[in-house]
């Protein structure tokens, strides 16, 4: 007779609200047995953020200064269904008895100087993506939940921030700042901290306390379609602890087994897999002005003020950029375009203040300014510095000599033009006049593939043309004992025959000729040595 398997005894569950100025006793992440009983493993924390003022906060960022004063009086944001149902609304309406969900006659009835704006889905979407952004600097596996959630993997974020409470609390430090109201919760799925950061407590939930702490939730919290929450209503069934005692097959033939795996998943029953958001590779603002610019110099202040927040961007993203467009557009006439292309990825912000402040003094402007455009095409991985050692001073990149090198050529291009900034390039050429040309200046110029041969001594001074010498007799006093026969290029147009000489003269000074053999021995100067 076989020996009827342990049972494995589970705590009383329990749920630990999260109160202001005190941390939970409760650890979340209690380490269960692992399913090959070798030991615990290890448990993710998933912390939800569920935006409360998401659409009232976009469409406030969408409007300008002016119309900004809105918010100073009640204000509604109203959904785009057919009932017209209000959304969201601001701390002055709301005090007038104005509720989300409440219809547009309810909400007129009740005060009629209402303000009422339509939402707007893609400011919701760009906003969204910018919290998510924000958030980057607690974690980088972030989820976007549309139209209102964030989902954080928080686990190895715990001890660098000091513990949950204190992750928390700079999480909505950050949230105020930029304008939202957000309910919190932290769980060890990302389905059960979706629904509990959708209830009005917030809350931190131990593993061992899951089961208790979503069976008290109430059944809205599921953001199931209407008419399945009405039959389960129907059915007596109002809360989540109510919905899981339902049998199993009869449920999945009566809501849909899609359902009922969100159930699962939110008791870690299969796999719950989201996927991360990945920022994106490119950087885009706008600036919409009240009124219009008509000095660079005020256009430039605008500019480094805004250019706040690409530092941000470029931080968040530990990125750096190599390229970057400002479009200034005027009323009537094409856009002015100042294109900065960096000889290496930057992320310092101040030094494209400073070339943008070279741009923009040399400038003129066709028309006054009414709307600013920055873009950067893309991004890439920033180099970070070595930090320094005690009593040393903090190293900064204008003291390394490439970067040094690099951001002072961009600075003159800047100020003197792009086409002004030239540098010398060398050829494997045996020709002097095709030896070195003259190229785009760049900091680190790219290794040529060409073998430079061994020659005899050239003089750095060649001069533009070759000038004709004035020989008494067959050949030039003070000539050198060995010449440099170059007889190539039979190839192209400029075949040449040359014996080439050092000169020393009686004056002191020391010339490079030659002896054309093509033009019946006429001698040329061609460069000097000193």
């Amino acid at each position: 007779m076989k020996a009827a398997p342990a049972s494995l005894t589970l705590p009383l569950p329990h749920i630990e609200p999260l109160e202001a100025g005190r941390a939970p006793l409760r650890r979340i992440l209690t380490a269960g047995p692992s399913r090959s009983g070798t030991g615990p493993r290890r448990r993710q924390a998933w912390l939800a953020v569920r935006m409360t003022n998401l659409p009232l906060a976009a469409v406030m960022r969408c409007m300008t200064a002016e119309a900004s004063t809105a918010q100073q009086r009640p204000l509604a944001i109203l959904d785009d269904d057919r009932y017209r149902s209000v959304l969201c609304c601001n701390d002055l309406a709301h005090a007038r008895g104005v509720r989300p969900g409440q219809r547009l006659n309810t909400a007129i009835t009740l005060y009629a100087q209402l303000d009422c704006l339509a939402r707007s889905r893609s400011a919701e979407v760009r906003l969204l993506e910018s919290l998510a952004l924000l958030c980057r600097r607690f974690t980088p596996m972030i989820v976007i939940e549309p139209p209102s959630e964030l989902l954080l993997e928080v686990r190895g974020s715990l001890k660098l921030f000091g513990g949950i409470e204190t992750l928390m609390e700079a999480l909505i430090r950050d949230l105020e700042a930029a304008g939202i109201a957000a309910n919190l919760a932290i769980s060890t799925t990302p389905r059960s901290a979706q629904w509990f950061a959708r209830s009005s407590i917030r809350r931190v939930v131990a593993l061992d306390h899951r089961a208790e702490a979503l069976a008290e939730l109430p059944l809205h919290v599921l953001e199931w379609p209407q008419d399945i929450q009405q039959r389960l209503l129907r059915f007596g069934v109002s809360t989540v602890g109510e919905l899981m005692r339902l049998p199993r097959q009869g449920l999945a033939r009566r809501i849909g087994r899609d359902y009922l795996r969100q159930l699962d998943q939110a008791l870690e029953r299969e796999p719950d897999l989201r996927p991360a958001h990945l920022p994106p590779a490119r950087y885009r603002d706008r600036i919409l002005l009240d009124f219009d610019i008509e000095t660079t110099t005020l256009a430039e202040s605008v500019l480094a003020h805004r250019l706040g927040r690409l530092r941000r961007f470029l931080r968040r993203h530990d990125a750096a950029i190599d390229e970057l467009t400002v479009s200034l557009l005027h009323r009537d006439l094409p856009a002015t375009l100042i294109p900065l292309k960096l000889a290496a990825p930057c992320d310092d912000t101040a030094h494209l203040i400073r070339l943008l402040h070279e741009r923009l003094k040399r400038l003129q402007l066709p028309a006054p300014i009414r709307e600013m455009r920055i873009h950067a095409p893309r991004c890439s991985r920033a180099v970070a510095l070595t930090a320094a050692l005690c009593f040393e001073p903090t190293p900064s990149h204008d003291q390394d000599p490439d970067t040094a090198r690099s951001r002072l050529l961009e600075q003159l291009r800047a100020r003197l033009g792009t086409e002004r900034i030239r540098t010398i390039e060398v050829y494997a050429e045996r020709r002097p006049a095709r030896t070195q040309q003259h190229a785009a200046a760049q900091p680190d110029p790219p290794p040529s593939c060409a073998v430079i041969p061994a020659l005899p001594p050239r003089p750095l001074w060649l001069l533009a043309q070759p000038r004709s010498m004035r020989v008494a007799g067959a050949r030039p006093q003070g000539l050198g004992d060995d010449p440099e026969r170059i007889q190539t290029g039979w190839w192209d147009e400029a075949f040449t025959d040359r014996d080439y000489f050092v000169l020393h003269s009686a004056s002191g000074a020391v010339g490079w000729v030659y002896c054309d053999r093509r033009q019946q021995g006429r001698w040329f100067l061609q460069g000097l040595f000193a």
